[in-house]
């Protein structure tokens, strides 16, 4: 929603400006200043406009993240200990939250999800423990801090491409 509102806010912004030229270009004289100071006006009332629009965002990024906080903290000790099913799951939930929102992505690997999940691409009792740990760690590099700093700094990128080249079980975990 805030979204649609920035872009609506940006383009009335556009539209004030372009009007603003073209009625400077039409005016001559005295009207000439008079256009440039309601252009002028226009824009500090777009600016503001958009500045409001940010910090509502803001506001309700935040907001959303500490709803989600609890389960992402009860998700991560399951992947630090519990049994490999529930690793597994969580992992699932993990990247399912991670691919679809944002302050989920900052919140997961704020939380220090990053080293159990690497842990879980490389010693994960099956392909599908590993492969769920590996889909969240990549839906986390949606968010290129993480994908910077976060990842490499836990060891994902070795992780992840040692399980590239490590041939498949059969599901059985052996």
């Amino acid at each position: 929603m805030a979204n649609a509102c920035e872009e609506v806010s940006l383009k009335s912004s556009y539209a004030l400006v372009a009007a603003g030229v073209v009625l400077g270009s039409l005016a001559h004289g005295g009207a000439l200043y008079w256009c440039l100071v309601l252009m002028v006006a226009l824009c500090a009332a777009a600016v503001s406009v958009y500045q409001a629009l940010v910090k509502e965002n803001a506001r309700l990024y935040f907001e959303k993240r500490e709803e989600s906080a609890p389960v992402i903290r009860i998700l991560v000790r399951a992947l630090v200990e519990g049994p490999d099913e529930s690793r597994r799951e969580a992992a699932r939930d993990l990247a399912t939250r991670a691919a679809e929102k944002a302050f989920d992505r900052d919140l997961i690997a704020s939380e220090g999800a990053c080293p159990p999940l690497v842990a879980l691409c490389r010693r994960g009792e099956t392909d599908e423990t590993r492969g769920a740990a590996a889909a969240a760690l990549g839906n986390l590099a949606a968010n290129a801090l993480i994908r910077k700093r976060t990842l490499p700094a836990s060891g994902a990128v070795d992780a992840l491409l040692a399980l590239c080249r490590s041939p498949c079980d059969d599901g059985d975990g052996a």
